[in-house]
């Protein structure tokens, strides 16, 4: 089945996780809100368009956003990021967390709106991550790599890591 494409203002809530096109989805304007069972492929979101996650669960995204758009998360779950991010727009936690690695986040500019929201690093390798980080969420660290901070952040969120972990910041 071909691509899905989303034109105009407004809203396209992706709810039904048997959503089976193999084209990709298409973000031209306007919102598309899916969560990680519901979009199927890689996602190209236009500037000023926009990509929510809206889930209250846990779930993995295993494609590929790419454009100039921004990425939005709401609901309490955590979406785990594990494609090679491309997008340039900005990413905005809302409630819940995202998670990746040095290498799926790709360096994005991330803000986490609240204090019960976070970025979260799942990696045992090392990484550098020069994306701005800003608002009053955490920024967490799993894993045996060293994550090194070197964008211009800004956040006043705590810091947290499990054992074994390393942050390295300037």
């Amino acid at each position: 089945m071909g691509q899905l494409r989303k034109e105009g203002l407004g809203t396209l809530i992706l709810g039904n996780a048997a959503n089976n096109y193999t084209g990709g989805t298409l973000v031209l304007g306007g919102t598309v809100q899916a969560m990680s069972s519901t979009l199927p492929g890689d996602v190209s979101v236009n500037s000023g368009a926009f990509l929510t996650f809206a889930q209250n669960t846990d779930g993995t995204y295993t494609g590929v956003i790419s454009g100039a758009g921004n990425v939005i998360k709401e609901g309490n779950g955590t979406i785990t990021l594990t494609g090679i991010q491309s997008y340039t727009g900005q990413t905005t936690i809302n409630q819940g967390g995202i998670q990746g690695t040095t290498s799926s986040l790709n360096n994005h500019s991330v803000t986490t709106s609240t204090s019960n929201t976070a970025l979260i690093f799942n990696q045992n390798f090392n990484g550098n991550y020069s994306g701005s980080l800003t608002g009053a969420g955490a920024l967490v660290k799993y894993g045996s790599g060293t994550v090194v901070m070197t964008g211009a952040s800004t956040y006043t969120g705590r810091q947290s890591n499990a054992v074994g972990c390393r942050w390295r910041q300037f």
